[in-house]
């Protein structure tokens, strides 16, 4: 019979003395071993299972909230979009009115200073007209 020695070694299978133990022994021990080993690697596969999933999940969720907020990005974008255009379409509309009333006014200065001039013209022929008959008036008497 070998010697019968465990160790931490022995579940990986690097012990240096685990090849004195008797085959049938050797067999088992190694069977109960590799046991040992597949429901450690098993129990942290699941647990890494269970934190990936979790962690999935999250992401999931995280993605959910990333998109929903896209899109009201997105609605909000083509909302100030579309108000942008309204603001262009307005302040050509008011460039448009602003050149018109211009116009206007420039006509009506004109006018107003036609006015003024024949204003002043009429005042003058009135003027003279007064003028002359008065002189006869006076030198007739």
């Amino acid at each position: 019979m070998g010697m019968r020695f465990r160790c931490c070694l022995k579940i990986t299978g690097q012990c240096p003395y685990f090849h004195f133990l008797p085959s049938e022994e050797r067999i088992e021990g190694r069977a109960r071993d590799l046991l040992l080993i597949y429901k450690y690697r098993e129990s942290r596969n699941l647990k890494e299972k269970e934190r990936i999933e979790k962690e999935n999940g999250e992401l999931k969720l995280e993605k959910g909230n990333l998109m929903q907020e896209k899109e009201d990005l997105m609605k909000e974008n083509a909302k100030l979009l579309q108000e942008n255009e309204l603001m262009k379409t307005q302040s050509r509309l008011m460039d448009r009115k602003i050149r018109m009333l211009e116009k206007k006014v420039k006509k009506v200065e004109m006018r107003s200073s036609q006015a003024a001039i024949i204003s002043q013209f009429v005042c003058l022929v009135f003027f003279i007209v007064m003028a002359v008959i008065v002189r006869l008036f006076v030198l007739r008497k």
